[in-house]
């Protein structure tokens, strides 16, 4: 019995870490959304890409930021790679990425 135990816990702990991770990944989904909307809406309204970036970010450098605007609308692209959380696994970081694409406004 005490040996099931002792190799149950280094699994049960690598799945717990893994369900960790899984939650991270969305809350890191929702958080490039947010990058992403905010900075397009931002320079749809006129205020200049530096900007828009610097306040959507809002102190955090690890988003990568792809701008690209035409006549009529702003797309920004927003990625952001997450690591596990084990180093055992460090090799499989994901990169979440959103996309966003505003209309201008017209004054």
């Amino acid at each position: 019995m005490l040996l099931e135990t002792v190799l149950a816990i280094p699994l049960l702990v690598m799945v717990a870490a893994a369900l960790g991770w899984a939650v991270s990944l969305g809350a890191t989904t929702a958080a490039v959304g947010d990058v992403a909307r905010n900075a397009a809406r931002s320079i749809a309204r006129g205020d200049s890409v530096e900007v828009a970036i610097a306040a959507a970010l809002d102190g955090d450098l690890a988003f990568v930021i792809t701008v690209a605007e035409s006549e009529h609308a702003v797309e920004v692209a927003v990625e952001k790679a997450v690591a596990p959380p084990l180093p055992l696994f460090a090799g499989l970081a994901i990169t979440v990425s959103q996309r966003a694409t505003v209309l201008r406004e017209w004054p």
